[in-house]
């Protein structure tokens, strides 16, 4: 749905349901929301139905809080839901595209690995499928119904026979759609192209070459004026890149540091002992001899490591660097700042009074500019590896001192290689970035400049045989009128 081809959205017209697809690590970010919504055909789509995949990752982040899969099931549903919703009300959308976007509030959870394991024996599930088992299964109460539920790709299979089968009825109201939509479309295009004609004779008729070209020198030396503006601007933005850079990569070492120490607990052991009393009286000569085993009870305290806490200090690393990797991006980026920098700078080098240029194409070059810029995405970093080693060593409360040392040992290694990992795919991002900003910094002003100087050159080739342009011109206004 992303694509800018035009190809795709060709195909995306064609369609009657568009499947948005978001991962439930990163639902709903509103920036994928937002570039969804600018690429979204205003007509032929009709419904729009999210679907959430990697489910069982959403469910990690709320197992340890209830006591029950099933109840972690239906709270994080409920906290998805509660998500779409606020981002897609909190999100300026077209008329048009509101009903459209109406059912993304009620999204679709799935996980096709649970799917896959619903409908395999647990015998044969491999290394990634045995870990998913045991995150999810901390209370014992994972069966195959509750895994085809957390899986749910029926429900989607669902959808999609709704629409095959309703694909002839949907093409005959397209059609019906779309004839008179064309109509609309061919009257406008004629109505826009009879306007610039209309206004090429005027110029062809009235204007003079002379006067044409001191135009263009001059709007020349304008934009040759803000190259420097916008060359400063656009090198703010990469000196404020750099030092997010510098600062993402602090806070990764220190929530590694904090993530690679366990917390030391304290446990609580009861111990019983037996010993016999002696039940003789001395003036009761029947007693003597005779006894009967009492008890008695007492607590000692000892200090433990939780393997399981190790586990999930890895899976928490994992997600909160991809959080801020992703962050410094967005918080290095002041795209809305910038737009209105980049606009002050033109509407101060340009006579936005003159008819000559226009500056709404100005600031639709600017628009387009910076929607160029395209933010990278942290991939899931893979910590199977890492939290295997953990549960093939370690389970359970580990007391030994030479054992505690051991994982700890174990965690701080670790922590290293994640972080090395993820530092340096932050790197290569932020290189990657930094040249694309370069880029668009180089052709900003160039597009400006290209844009007005085609259409100067194009009016005064045209003045070099005015007599000729004007009759082709006025042949072409009969047409339109004619249309």
């Amino acid at each position: 749905i992303t694509s800018r081809t035009d190809r795709t959205r060709q195909f995306i017209e064609l369609c009657d349901v568009v499947f948005f697809l978001s991962r439930a690590s990163a639902f709903m970010d509103k920036s994928d929301l937002e570039l969804l919504i600018a690429q979204l055909p205003q007509k032929g789509v009709k419904r729009m139905i999210t679907v959430c995949s990697r489910f069982d990752n959403g469910l990690e982040d709320t197992i340890y809080d209830v006591d029950s899969i099933k109840e972690a099931v239906i709270e994080t549903r409920a906290k998805l839901k509660s998500r779409a919703k606020a981002v897609i009300d909190g999100q300026k959308i077209l008329p048009e595209l509101a009903e459209i976007l109406a059912p993304c509030r009620e999204p679709v959870f799935i996980s096709s690995m649970c799917w896959n394991m619903a409908h395999k024996d647990r015998s044969s599930f491999d290394a990634q499928e045995q870990l998913v088992l045991s995150n999810l299964n901390q209370y014992d109460d994972i069966d195959n119904d509750i895994l085809a539920d957390i899986g749910n790709i029926a429900t989607v299979q669902k959808i999609f026979r709704e629409v095959v089968n309703d694909k002839d009825e949907t093409l005959s109201r397209k059609a019906a759609d779309f004839v008179p939509s064309a109509e609309e479309e061919y009257r406008s295009a004629v109505r826009q192209l009879k306007e610039e004609t209309d206004k090429t004779l005027n110029i062809l008729r009235t204007g003079d070459s002379a006067v044409l070209e001191k135009q263009k020198r001059a709007v020349v030396q304008q934009i040759n004026g803000i190259k420097g503006s916008a060359e400063t601007i656009f090198g703010e933005m990469l000196v404020n890149l750099e030092k997010v850079k510098i600062d993402t990569l602090q806070k990764l070492r220190e929530i590694s540091k904090d993530y690679g120490k366990l917390t030391e607990k304290q446990g609580t052991e009861t111990h019983f002992v037996s010993y016999r009393v002696s039940d003789s009286k001395w003036y009761n000569p029947f007693s003597w001899g005779k006894s009967h085993i009492e008890s008695s009870s007492y607590d000692t305290t000892y200090t433990y490591l939780d393997a399981s806490d190790a586990l999930e200090n890895i899976r928490k690393f994992s997600t909160d660097a991809c959080s801020f990797v992703d962050k410094a991006f967005t918080d290095a980026v002041d795209t809305n700042g910038t737009k209105r920098k980049l606009l002050s700078v033109i509407v101060e080098s340009f006579d936005i009074e003159s008819e000559t240029y226009d500056p709404a194409l100005l600031k639709l070059i600017t628009a387009q500019t910076l929607n160029k810029i395209q933010f990278p995405v942290m991939e899931a970093i893979d910590i199977s590896r890492e939290q295997e080693k953990v549960s093939s060593q370690f389970s359970g409360e580990v007391r030994d001192g030479s054992e505690r040392f051991q994982l700890q040992k174990l965690m701080s290694d670790m922590m290293v290689i994640l972080l090395r990992t993820v530092a340096e795919r932050f790197e290569g991002q932020v290189i990657s970035f930094r040249d694309e900003i370069e880029k668009l910094k180089n052709s900003f002003v160039d597009s400006i400049l290209k844009n007005i100087q085609d259409d100067f050159d194009k009016l005064l080739k045209q003045l070099e045989d005015k007599e000729k342009e004007i009759e082709r011109y006025e042949e072409l206004q009969n047409c339109l009128k004619e249309l």
